[in-house]
C-alpha cells in the first residue's frame, strides 16, 4: 500500500516542482520585462499608443463606412486631360504571412497559422522590449516573403521587353523614357518598401528623383496593418527585416521620399470615400489623381 501511495503522488510532486521552476523563472523574466519597458519609456508609450488606436479603429472607424460614389459621366471625363497610371500591387506584408493563405495550400496555411501566430506575437514583443519604433503588425512591413516577390518585379523591369509596347512601358517605368513619370505610394511601409526594392535601379540612376508618398492611397481597412506608423514630418524608417538583410532600403526612404503630402494616420471620422474621390497632386507639368483603392506604385 505504502508503494503504491508513493506511486500515486509522484505526478503531483512532479507538478509541483514544474510549476516552482517556472515560477523561479517568471520572475527574474518579469523584472527583466518590465526593467526593459521602462529603460525605452518613449517606446513603450507609443507601443501603447499603438495599442489603443489598434482597438480605437477596430471599433469605431468610419473607414468602411461612405455611400456609393456616383457614376462617371464619361462625356464629361472626355474634356480632362487624360494620363497613364500603371498600378503595382506591394509585396506581401507580415500581417498577410499570418492571417493569409496566401500561395499557400489551405492545410499548409491552417497547420501553420499557430506556430505562426506566435512567431508574430513573439516578435512584437521583442520590439516592445528592445525599444524598437516598430511593428509585425500595426503599419505592417513586408515579409520576406513580400521581399522576395519585389525581387522578381526588379529583376522583370531589367528585361528588354518582347514586343514595342512592352519596351516603352518598361522604358517609362525605369525612368529612362522621354515621357515624364512620378513615383508614388501610400503612406503604409510595405507599399513605400515595395517602391524602393522594385525600383531601385531608377532610384539609383536618379538620385534626385522622390517617391511621393501620399494619404490618399492609404488602404481602406479597420485592420492595424493599415494604420501608418510614421509621425507627420518624420521620413519613413526601414523595418527591423529591411535594416537586417536589405539596407540600401534606409538610405531611399530617408533621403528620396518626398513627405511634403503626408498629415499622419488617417482620422477616425474620414472615411474610404473621401479617398476614392481622388485627391490631386502636382509634381512638375504632371498632375496625378489618386482615385485607387490600395496600390503600391502609380506612374504617370
Amino acid at each position: 500500500m505504502a508503494v503504491i501511495g508513493v506511486i500515486m503522488a509522484v505526478p503531483a510532486l512532479i507538478s509541483f516542482y514544474v510549476l516552482w521552476v517556472i515560477s523561479m523563472l517568471l520572475r527574474p523574466l518579469f523584472i527583466l520585462s518590465v526593467g526593459l519597458l521602462l529603460w525605452n519609456f518613449p517606446s513603450t508609450v507609443l507601443k501603447f499608443k499603438q495599442v489603443v488606436n489598434t482597438l480605437a479603429y477596430m471599433f469605431f472607424t468610419n473607414d468602411k463606412k461612405y455611400k456609393k460614389l456616383p457614376e462617371v459621366d464619361m462625356e464629361d471625363f472626355k474634356k480632362h486631360e487624360r494620363k497613364t497610371i500603371i498600378f503595382v500591387r506591394h509585396g506581401e506584408s507580415c500581417w498577410n504571412d499570418t492571417f493569409n493563405a496566401g500561395e499557400r495550400k489551405k492545410v499548409d496555411f491552417i497547420k501553420g497559422f499557430i506556430p505562426g501566430l506566435i512567431l508574430a506575437a513573439g516578435t512584437e514583443v521583442y520590439l516592445g522590449l528592445t525599444g524598437r519604433v516598430d511593428s509585425w503588425f500595426y503599419d505592417s512591413p513586408l515579409s520576406e516573403y513580400g521581399i522576395d516577390q519585389i525581387e522578381i518585379l526588379a529583376k522583370f523591369l531589367k528585361k528588354p521587353g518582347a514586343t514595342t509596347s512592352e519596351q516603352k512601358d518598361l522604358a517609362i517605368l525605369n525612368g529612362t523614357s522621354s515621357t515624364s513619370s512620378v513615383l508614388i505610394s501610400s503612406n503604409l511601409r510595405r507599399a513605400i518598401s515595395t517602391v524602393a526594392i522594385g525600383f531601385r535601379s531608377r532610384l539609383a540612376q536618379n538620385p534626385t528623383q522622390k517617391i511621393v508618398i501620399h494619404p490618399s492611397l492609404q488602404e481602406i481597412s479597420r485592420n492595424p496593418d493599415t494604420l501608418s506608423i510614421t509621425p507627420v514630418g518624420k521620413q519613413v524608417e526601414a523595418s527591423w527585416i529591411e535594416k537586417s538583410n536589405y539596407p540600401h532600403v534606409a538610405g531611399v526612404l530617408q533621403e528620396q521620399c518626398d513627405m511634403k503630402y503626408h498629415i499622419g494616420n488617417k482620422s477616425m471620422s474620414s472615411n474610404g470615400g473621401e479617398k476614392l474621390r481622388g485627391a490631386k497632386l502636382r509634381a512638375g507639368n504632371t498632375i496625378i489623381t489618386v482615385v485607387i483603392r490600395r496600390s503600391a506604385v502609380a506612374l504617370v
